[in-house]
C-alpha cells in the first residue's frame, strides 16, 4: 500500500481538492470519518485538515502529485483504500485526472474530466481508491 499514499495527475495544469470520507480496512471493513476531511488543496487560499498539503500551487501539467493519507486525519496507517472526492478548479484548457494507488502504475483511463473555466467540478459518485 505504498505508505498509504495516492497519486493524482492533470494533463494540464490545475488546482485540486481531495476530501477523504472514510476508509477500507482489511479486517474491519468500511469506516466512516464523522465528516468529511479536506486532505489537499491546492489553492492559493487552500486550507486542509492539518494545514499538510495546502497552498501549494496548481498541480503542473503532465505530473503526479503524491498524497500520503494514512496515518491522518484518523485514517488507520495500514488501510487498505479510502473513499474520496477530488474537485478541480481553474482548469487552464479541457483536460482529464487521474486517482491511483501510489505504488500501482498509472491508469490508462481518466478519473475525471473537465473543461477550462469551468465551474469547481467533483468527480461525482465518491470512487474507492486502493492504497
Amino acid at each position: 500500500n505504498a505508505g498509504t499514499a495516492m497519486c493524482v495527475y492533470t494533463s494540464v495544469a490545475a488546482d485540486v481538492a481531495v476530501d477523504v470520507v472514510g476508509y477500507f480496512a482489511t479486517a474491519t471493513g468500511y469506516t466512516s470519518l464523522a465528516a468529511p476531511l479536506r486532505f489537499l488543496d491546492t489553492r492559493p487560499l487552500g486550507v486542509t485538515h492539518n494545514g499538510a498539503d495546502q497552498r501549494t500551487g496548481a498541480v503542473a501539467a503532465g505530473t503526479e502529485y503524491k498524497l500520503t493519507v494514512g496515518g491522518r486525519g484518523g485514517i488507520l496507517a495500514t488501510a487498505a483504500s479510502v473513499m474520496l472526492n477530488v474537485t478541480v478548479v481553474n482548469a487552464t484548457a479541457r483536460s482529464f485526472l487521474t486517482v491511483w494507488p501510489a505504488d500501482a502504475d498509472r491508469p490508462e483511463s481518466s478519473s475525471l474530466n473537465y473543461q477550462a473555466g469551468q465551474a469547481p467540478t467533483p468527480n461525482g459518485p465518491t470512487p474507492r481508491t486502493n492504497l
